[in-house]
C-alpha cells in the first residue's frame, strides 16, 4: 500500500497507479467535487452529473478502490458516499495547515492573556508582601529575598506574554495566507 499516516501528516499524497486510473476520467474528478461538500448517494450524484445510475456506480467503485471515497451504510434505506482523508487532501492540501494554524492562534492567544494577568497577580502579591507590616524575623528574611527576585519574575511573565502574543499575530497572518489558498484551490 502506497498511502500511509506519515504522506498525511506531512501533506504528501503518494499517488499510486490505482489513484491515477481513478482521476483519469472527468466524471469522476467532478464526483469527488461534489463529495467534498457533503455526502452523496448514488441517484444524487447521477442527477448531478447527468449521467445514468449504473454509470456513476462504476466511477464510485474506482474511486473507491482507489482509496479516495467510502461508502456509508448507516442503517437507512440509502448508501451514501464520502471522501476519505485520503480524497480530502487531494482535493485540498492545504486544509490541515489551516486546522493547525488555528489551534496554534488559540493556545498562543490563551497563554498569552494568562502570562499577561499573572504579571498583575504577581505584581499585586508582591505589593502586599511589601507593605506588611507585622512580618516576623524569619518572614521579613524570606519576604526580602522574594522581593528581590520580583523584578526579574515581572520581567519574564512581561516577556512571555510578549511572544506568546507575537506568536498569536504569526499564526494570525499564517492562517489568513492558508486559508485563502485553500479557498483559492477548491475554486479550481
Amino acid at each position: 500500500m502506497f498511502f500511509n499516516l506519515y504522506a498525511l501528516m506531512e501533506d504528501k499524497i503518494t499517488i499510486d497507479q490505482q489513484t491515477f486510473k481513478a482521476l483519469a476520467a472527468e466524471s469522476r474528478v467532478h464526483i469527488l467535487k461534489l463529495l467534498d461538500k457533503r455526502r452523496h448517494t448514488q441517484s444524487e450524484l447521477s442527477a448531478e452529473l447527468n449521467l445514468s445510475v449504473p454509470t456513476v456506480k462504476e466511477h464510485l467503485e474506482a474511486l473507491e478502490k482507489a482509496g479516495l471515497v467510502n461508502k456509508y451504510e448507516e442503517g437507512y434505506k440509502w448508501k451514501y458516499y464520502g471522501l476519505t482523508e485520503k480524497g480530502k487532501c487531494l482535493l485540498d492540501p492545504e486544509r490541515k495547515k489551516v486546522w493547525i494554524l488555528l489551534t496554534s492562534l488559540i493556545v498562543s492567544i490563551t497563554a498569552g492573556v494568562l502570562a499577561f494577568f499573572s504579571n498583575f497577580l504577581f505584581a499585586g502579591s508582591m505589593a502586599r508582601v511589601a507593605s506588611s507590616k507585622s512580618l516576623m524575623a524569619s518572614e521579613s528574611a524570606q519576604a526580602a529575598n522574594v522581593l528581590s527576585a520580583a523584578p526579574y519574575q515581572l520581567n519574564v511573565l512581561l516577556t512571555l506574554s510578549i511572544v506568546f502574543f507575537a506568536a498569536a499575530v504569526v499564526s494570525a497572518i499564517l492562517l489568513l495566507y492558508y486559508s485563502r489558498k485553500s479557498r483559492a484551490f477548491r475554486k479550481h
